[in-house]
């Protein structure tokens, strides 16, 4: 059985550092990269390609936290009074109430910005900040309103708002294994 909870707790550990490593590189690796070295045609179409593929994986890591938290919390507490009636067990439900915004963000972000899934339009919202070049004056961050829409401005910051909380939430697996 220990053999079983380590490969668990194992998957959890690399599935969520999938998420939020893969989150990380696109908002602040990818699209940045993208942003200042490619004109908005190719900014739009590497992006909605990495995009596309990385909602996939993202999809299959969430999958995996899900399978392998219910794995772990059994292990662990063994029942849900004691989940509700110990420090540990506490600060899994705040973990869990994080876990659940960082998932409203990742489904809610793209169409937000807007008002649908395609990996063009989730590429636009997630990295480059702006909707044609003709739109904006040029690539984005050259003239017009720096190239993002408020929608996207909003969806941005939902996107370092699910970095944000995914860092958080790793903390609060530390300090769930102290009390």
């Amino acid at each position: 059985m220990k053999a079983l909870w380590l490969i668990s707790h194992w998957l959890h550990l690399v599935s969520a550092t999938v998420w939020i490593g893969g989150v990380i590189f696109v908002v602040l690796v990818a699209g940045p990269a993208l942003k200042a070295r490619a004109d908005a045609a190719t900014q739009q179409a590497v992006t909605g390609y990495i995009v596309n593929r990385f909602r996939k994986v993202i999809l299959a890591a969430i999958g995996l936290q899900v399978a392998t938290g219910l794995i772990n919390a059994y292990f662990r507490f063994g029942s849900f009074t004691t989940i509700a009636n110990t420090a540990a067990g506490t600060v899994l439900m705040v973990k869990l109430a994080l876990v659940t915004l960082m998932l409203v963000i990742f489904f809610v972000a793209p169409r937000l910005a807007h008002g649908g899934p395609s990996p063009e339009k989730m590429a636009e919202a997630v990295c480059c900040g702006h909707e044609s070049a003709g739109e904006t004056g040029g690539p984005a961050g050259h003239g017009g309103n720096g190239g993002k829409n408020p929608r996207q401005k909003i969806s941005a910051a939902l996107h370092l708002a699910m970095i944000a909380l995914g860092l958080t939430v790793f903390f609060l697996a530390k300090l769930m294994a102290v009390v």
